[in-house]
Formats: C-alpha cells, sequence, structure tokens
C-alpha cells in the first residue's frame, strides 16, 4: 500500500494526471486560438484588435518596407569614420509601455554637425508613437566623437518580443 494515498483513494497519482492535464490546457489554448483567427480581419471593436482587448492588432508595415520608402542615405552618414549608435538600452523605456509587450521599431532622422546630433525628427515608426519619445531621446544624447558634419542620417531602433 502507498502510504501517501488513503486506502479508500481510486485515483491516479498526481503525477499520472499532469501530461493529462497538459493536453487538456493545450486542447483549450488551440480552441481560443482558433476562435481569434476565425475572427473577420480589421477586427470587431474599437480601439482593439478581432481577438480582444490587450491582444495585439494586426502586424503594420514592416520595418524594410518603411525605410524603403524614405529618401536615401547620403554618403557622409555611412562613412566608416562614423561611429554608429549604442544600442538603445531597455531601461530607456517605461515599465508601463513594456508591459504592453507590442514589438516595434522607430526611425529617427538627423543631422551630425561638429558630431552633435541636431533636428532630430522621426522618419518612421510602428506603432505609431508608441516608442517614438523614448528613440528621440535615445538619439539626442548620441555624439560622434570624430566632429563630423552629415545632414539627413538615420538611426533605427527596435524593440521585439
Amino acid at each position: 500500500m502507498n502510504p501517501t494515498r488513503h486506502p479508500n483513494q481510486h485515483c491516479l497519482p498526481a503525477a499520472a494526471l499532469r501530461p493529462r492535464q497538459a493536453l487538456w490546457m493545450l486542447a483549450c489554448v488551440a480552441g481560443l486560438l482558433a476562435t481569434g483567427c476565425a475572427a473577420p480581419p480589421g477586427g470587431g471593436s474599437p480601439g482593439g484588435s478581432a481577438a480582444g482587448p490587450g491582444v495585439q492588432a494586426p502586424a503594420g508595415p514592416t520595418l524594410a518596407q518603411a525605410r524603403a520608402a524614405l529618401p536615401p542615405e547620403p554618403a557622409e552618414c555611412l562613412s566608416p569614420k562614423i561611429k554608429k549608435p549604442e544600442p538603445m538600452p531597455v531601461s530607456a523605456i517605461p515599465e508601463a509601455v513594456l508591459r504592453q509587450a507590442r514589438s516595434g521599431w522607430t526611425v529617427v532622422r538627423y543631422d551630425l554637425v561638429a558630431g552633435k546630433v541636431r533636428n532630430l525628427t522621426v522618419a518612421a515608426s510602428h506603432p505609431a508613437g508608441l516608442y517614438d519619445p523614448y528613440a528621440l531621446a535615445h538619439a539626442a544624447r548620441y555624439v560622434d566623437t570624430s566632429g563630423a558634419q552629415a545632414k539627413g542620417c538615420y538611426m533605427t531602433v527596435e524593440i521585439s518580443f
């Protein structure tokens, strides 16, 4: 007799139920996903996606598409003597924004004047406005120690979840 079970207990041990529970949970999740995927494109509720509030909306333009639509970057911006910008740290984005767990990107256009960033603008972003202020603040801290001059350079910030 198993000392951990009551003698009148006629069920499987807890360890034997775990695979069944996992399969049941997987079936439930698959059903929920199938229901969400069957919703009409464009969503059914204002301000939300077809799958409901808190679920990411369908993807917008890709970063490659956005960059292709922008004017080309001048040769002086691509010069090897100009140091590449550092990646934006996650700590630059507030926790409340990170909790949304939305992937996105921002392309910042800027000029270099004596190695300092000037004329910062958001050239493109998706989702629009979500990461823009943090990308602009990050780009504003960039300094090129060579003292280079360039106009119309791009810096890309990508956030992936």
